[in-house]
């Protein structure tokens, strides 16, 4: 008898309404390559689809993927589906910090990685054997992983994603990375990834822009450096049509060898973790002793001579930032010359060092859903709440300056005319069109907090909802 397999992210919000960088996610399209051919696939993505509606779904056993503000939904999606008696099984770093609290709403929990516990999760559904947890090790060989099934990855996302390397060797307390104990850094082989980018390019515009999905495209060691050359080198003769953009750690600018094949090889722009213009205090928090000392402008000048682009993404509300560096921080971010800013909020993820501190100083807010980046959810040394909110919006506004932008425009009319418009309409997006969209999500967001705190109230489960 056949078998089907519902596939859910689960979402309070539609990023479709207001982000500019819509960029498919991976997990659930690994998750179907590992599944048996003979299991029937339906797909639920309410990042950029419908809102689901549990009491329609036709499947047998039902897949989830969430992050911590999702949370609320995955458990409430979960509680229906069981009623129905729909197996759930529910991953993400969230859940790999909490298990004990995820099953009580659902029926096991895939800690880490999927792929390699995926089978046997198969196999004991099957048998009416699953188990509660699944540990998929986040320092296992990936020498034979597969594809990604990619017609699993909803249509609404504006670029494709592909991933290339896995893990991180560093533990900075405030990542929600930290939450996996073993996680080693690793690459994927060379041919796989080749593969998987033949099947992109055959449905990718020439001149797309898609999105290596890796934490550190340059990887740490001289091996990982071996493996990036070869895979940028199959890359150059291939002569994909698309470009493409990567996150990357400010050290990469030691290897202007790299740097030149990875531009021949179509990188466009880099998303570096700068986290704060006080680079010395990075050893606190933050744990990147690699990047103390390191003089960002030159660095990213450095960047810039290859042709590529930097956005630079910054952390505010750390306790040694006062409101005199947030005042700063727009001029400062200019000097170095990037491109893009990302400014988000300290936030404390479940399961790691900074969550566990700042619960026991009590400065921890209450629900779930309000644990995100773009979202005040701790108290701050240095602001109070509508504080850092306007503090953070007044530093996109002094950046995007009509002098700073026409900067950007002269940096690459000539070098990469392309990217001048892709810089532009990132720019728009910013100012203008993020603004006008937020009120869509807000709809969708208040119409679903009702609904989910109808679900929550007078249960022992009511704290995973905001209450402020």
């Amino acid at each position: 008898m056949t078998k089907k397999l519902a596939l859910i992210y689960p979402s309070q919000h539609s990023d479709l309404y207001q982000s500019s960088l819509l960029f498919s996610p991976l997990a659930l399209a690994y998750v179907g390559a590992y599944t048996p051919k003979d299991w029937v696939f339906s797909l639920y993505d309410e990042y950029v689809g419908n809102v689901v509606d549990p009491s329609e779904i036709d499947a047998d056993l039902v897949a989830m993927s969430s992050l911590t503000p999702n949370i609320p939904r995955s458990f409430y999606l979960a509680n229906k589906l069981r009623e129905r008696g729909i197996k759930v099984i529910l991953g993400g770093a969230h859940v790999s910090a909490l298990p004990e609290e995820a099953l009580h709403h659902v029926d096991s929990v895939v800690k880490g990685e999927a792929e390699s516990v995926w089978p046997q999760v198969i196999s004991d559904f099957e048998n009416g054997n699953l188990q509660k947890i699944y540990d998929g090790r986040m320092d296992q060989d990936l020498k034979d992983i597969r594809l990604p099934r990619r017609d699993l990855i909803h249509p609404n996302y504006k670029f494709p994603s592909v991933i290339t390397s896995r893990g991180c060797p560093y533990n900075c307390d405030y990542c929600y990375l930290s939450v996996y104990k073993k996680n080693k850094y690793r690459v994927l082989p060379v041919d796989t990834i080749i593969e998987d980018m033949d099947r992109m390019a055959k449905t990718t515009d020439s001149g797309s822009m898609i999105s290596f999905a890796d934490e550190n495209v340059s990887g740490y060691s001289e091996k990982d450096y071996e493996n990036r050359i070869e895979l940028f080198e199959k890359m150059i003769k291939k002569n994909y049509g698309f470009v493409w953009g990567a996150q990357s750690t400010i050290d990469i600018y030691k290897k202007p060898e790299l740097l030149k094949l990875m531009q021949k090889a179509g990188c466009r722009t880099l998303f570096l973790g700068l986290e704060s213009t006080n680079n010395q205090s990075l050893g606190n928090v933050v744990n990147k002793e690699f990047a103390v000392g390191i003089d960002y402008k030159n660095a990213i000048k450095t960047i810039h001579k290859n042709k590529i682009s930097v956005i630079g993404s910054f952390i505010i509300g750390l306790d040694n930032q006062d409101k005199n560096y947030v005042k700063n921080l727009a001029s400062q971010m200019k000097k170095m010359n990037i491109e893009i800013p990302r400014v988000f909020y300290l936030t404390a993820w479940p399961g790691t060092k900074l969550y566990d501190e700042l619960k026991e100083k009590q400065r921890l807010k209450k629900g779930w859903n309000k644990v995100r980046k773009d979202i005040p959810s701790i108290e701050y040394k240095h602001f109070k709440t509508e504080e850092i909110v306007e503090a953070r919006k007044s530093i996109y506004a002094n950046f995007y300056t009509k002098p700073y932008i026409f900067k950007i425009v002269l940096r690459w009319i000539f070098k990469e005319p392309k990217l001048v418009k892709f810089f532009l309409k990132m720019i728009k997006w910013n100012r203008v069109k993020k603004w006008e969209l937020r009120k869509l999500q807000q709809e969708q967001e208040e119409s679903l907090r009702k609904h989910l705190e109808d679900h929550f109230k007078d249960t022992e489960y009511a704290y995973i909802l905001s209450e402020y």
